[in-house]
């Protein structure tokens, strides 16, 4: 389960060895507040490493850590939203052409996750460091299944210049069931930082990240490159 987290924590030690004279993880900056955005990808774990696929994920939010303070606090918000597995879907499929019901094509879960985490890292001089981060927070998860179909599309019209795009009857996606749920979670990392001239930072973080669904847990390990200024 922590396979790819422990892969990314030896990454960020090998880096931090190679560069003896490390910076720490707050940007080398007179202030308090960093902001940061950070892409990458996410890789479910456990169960949830069964049902859906490897897919891209977004964090943005910032950082509080006045010069005089050991460690700082951040608050992040992220979002991934990735298909649930062919192997998955197959298995619905006949399972329904047992029951003669019909057939699926498709499937997604997305989630939308605020957290709020302590971030500590070595202050020494230097243009390379890392940290260390944790902390809890709320998962917004939802998951749909789905076909592909004839829907109806409403007509959309400016209220300002009077034009409109007539509506009609095309192809697109039905939702045959959806279902979503409001989670507690908690996220343990690691990061490399790299310092730049304007005094801002680029990262590389790997999460482990576990929201408290029932039955069991869903969890997944993101790993991004971000900017933070």
């Amino acid at each position: 389960m922590f396979k790819r987290l422990i892969i990314a924590l030896i990454a960020t030690l090998f880096v931090c060895v190679a560069n003896p004279v490390l910076a720490g993880a707050r940007p080398d900056e007179n202030k308090k507040i960093f902001g940061h955005f950070a892409g990458g990808l996410m890789f479910p774990e456990g169960d949830a490493g069964d049902v859906v696929d490897d897919d891209i994920y977004f964090s943005g939010g910032f950082l509080y850590w006045p010069e005089e303070w050991a460690a700082g606090i951040g608050v992040d918000l992220a979002y991934t939203d990735t298909d649930i597995s062919r192997p998955v879907i197959q298995a619905i499929n006949d399972e329904l052409a047992m029951m003669g019901a019909g057939a699926i094509s498709g499937g997604d879960v997305n989630i939308w996750s605020l957290s709020a985490n302590s971030v500590w890292g070595p202050d020494t001089n230097g243009s390379v460091g890392f940290y260390l981060t944790g902390g809890v927070g709320i998962d917004f998860l939802e998951g749909r299944i789905t076909d592909n179909g004839l829907v109806y599309y409403p007509p959309i019209c400016d209220p300002w210049f009077w034009w409109c795009i007539p509506g009609g009857v095309g192809p697109g996606t039905i939702v045959k069931f959806k279902e979503d749920a409001t989670e507690l979670s908690y996220n343990v990392g690691v990061g490399v930082t790299f310092d730049t001239n304007s005094g801002s930072q680029i990262f590389i973080e790997a999460r482990y990240k576990s929201a408290e669904t029932d039955p069991k847990s869903t969890e997944y390990i993101p790993l991004v490159v971000g900017f933070r200024w």
